[in-house]
């Protein structure tokens, strides 16, 4: 299996970030040896930056350049070159987990050779 890290951006989403990382830590407790890469576009402190920090189990790096959420994928992707992880799972705060085949299905895709995949399938065809 390719080396993967999961990684959120993070930007005044408190609620929903906690809704993210509670429910993709209960469907893959065990699975990864690794925390959740969060990238933090937060530029002042405020609570969503105090709780992502109070989480053993999350690695928080700050945002970079605009702030935007394509920077902080950005951000997310370069860490991800830098420490040695050939697969980045991007996932949005915004998300609930409620099962483990959409991410199995994700990794297998890339193992089988694909250079990018997603889960949702647009009307004009696959991701």
């Amino acid at each position: 299996m390719l080396k993967h890290m999961t990684v959120l951006v993070a930007y005044h989403s408190e609620v929903w970030m906690k809704v993210a990382v509670n429910s993709f830590r209960a469907f893959f407790p065990d699975q990864f040896d690794q925390p959740l890469l969060i990238v933090n576009n937060n530029r002042k402190p405020c609570a969503e930056t105090e709780w992502l920090l109070s989480r053993s189990d999350l690695l928080v790096i700050p945002g970079k350049g605009s702030f935007s959420h394509g920077d902080g994928m950005d951000a997310g992707l370069q860490w991800c070159r830098e420490n040695g992880f050939e697969v980045m799972v991007h996932i949005e705060p915004d998300c609930l987990v409620s099962g483990t085949q959409w991410f199995l299905n994700l990794l297998q895709a890339i193992e089988n050779g694909a250079w990018m995949a997603g889960g949702h399938r647009k009307d004009y065809g696959p991701i």
